[in-house]
Parts: C-alpha cells; structure tokens; sequence
C-alpha cells in the first residue's frame, strides 16, 4: 500500500541540522514517500526568520519550487514500467555554505538511482541576497567590464595541474566551454563543474575554491 508522509519542522530541535548566524535562520525541510519499487527521501532548507517577509518569501519560493520538480518528475513515473528496474531511489540533500554578510549560500544535491552501476546526480547552487531575496548571479559579484572569467578559470587551469589524473585529457579546453556554477563559502568563491563535463563520474563534481583576495579589488560584492 502506498504510503506518503509530507512534514516541515517548524520549531527548533538540538539535533536538527539547522544553521543561525547574522540573524538568518534556516530550518530543515522534508518530503518523505514510500511506494512499490519506489522510495523518496527529500530535504531542502527553509529560511524561517531573520530576513523581511517580501525577501523570505521570495528564497523559499525559489528552492520549493525546484524541490516541487524534482518531486513532481519521480511522481511521473508512475506512468511507466518500473517491473523491470531494480528498486528506484531518489533523495536531496543540502548544506548551507554561508549565511553571513546579507547573504546566504545553499548547495542542493539531487540524486537518482534507476539502475545500473550507480546512481545520477547534480549540484545546483543557490546564492541570495537576504535583504532583497534576489538570487545573484555570478556576474552580479564583480565589477562591470571586469574579466573575472579570466580570473577564475585561470585558477581552475592551475588546479587541474597539480592532479591532471583526475581529470579528461582535454579538460583545459573543455573548461571554456562548459558553463561553471559557483557558490560562497567565507573568504572563497568556489567554482564547479557538473558530471562528466571535465573528469570522469569517479572525480566527482569538481570544485575549485578561488581565494576572494585574488578578486578583491574587482568585486562589488564582499563577503
């Protein structure tokens, strides 16, 4: 019998993984379902309090509204077969990078398993302002006319240097070409790349911390 539990924890626990700094509070969400060859587990971030109504609104939207997908793409599955696919598993899981200085950082992992060697995922980054609720772009941190993709992947080619195995032979050129994410973490803007886009799926997703100093002058935006 299909079972479907859907709960937010809305009140502070000891043990709950909750992260409070500069007034910025953020609480655990949860979507839990159980079902034949299918189970889900989904946690996602709320921000609670610390931030005006408009802007708190806004972050939440943002991030629900990716959780809803993510959900709402597993539920379609009941239109398929699933009789031949071992047990499908999907979760999320997040970390608050940084919540500091007006701004919160937040990395979401989505991941599916439907079979084979192992499971499929992402990392998808959100970065927002807390006293506006805008979510900031890359672009938004640095100066106008500053080359800071330059900067970055000029970082990323020193790295790749040092552990050149871990990484596709033509990584160097592939790192043009392939659009990096970011999020903050305190005295770091972190690039990374999805699977596959410039190592193998062992690497990981790889990530690059690019020190702020090496920025400073050129960012708008501190942190």
């Amino acid at each position: 019998m299909e079972k479907k539990v859907l709960f937010i924890l809305l009140t502070v626990l000891l043990v709950s993984p909750l992260y409070y700094a500069s007034s910025v509070l953020i609480l655990p969400g949860a979507i839990n379902y159980s079902a034949p060859k299918k189970t889900m587990e989904i946690a996602y971030p709320i921000i609670a309090s610390g931030v005006n109504n408009s802007a708190q609104e806004k972050i939440n939207q943002v991030i629900k509204r990716d959780i809803d997908n993510f959900y709402n793409y597993f539920q379609s599955l009941d239109n398929y077969d699933l009789s031949y696919l071992p047990d499908y598993y999907a979760k999320t899981t997040y970390s608050v990078e940084m919540n500091d200085n007006n701004l919160v950082s937040i990395t979401i992992i989505y991941y599916e398993y439907t079979g084979g060697a192992h499971g499929n995922y992402n990392m998808v980054s959100y970065v927002f302002d807390t006293v506006t609720g805008q979510r900031l772009s890359s672009q938004d941190f640095f100066q106008p006319g500053f080359n800071f993709e330059k900067v970055i992947i000029g970082e990323v080619k020193t790295e790749i240097s040092k552990n050149p195995q871990k990484y596709f032979e033509d990584a160097n050129d592939t790192i043009w070409e392939s659009n990096f994410s970011f999020y903050l973490k305190p005295g770091f803007f972190v690039v990374f790349y999805g699977l596959y886009d410039i190592a193998p799926y062992s690497s990981g997703i790889p990530e690059f911390p690019v020190p702020t100093a090496l920025l400073k002058e050129s960012l708008k935006i501190h942190f």
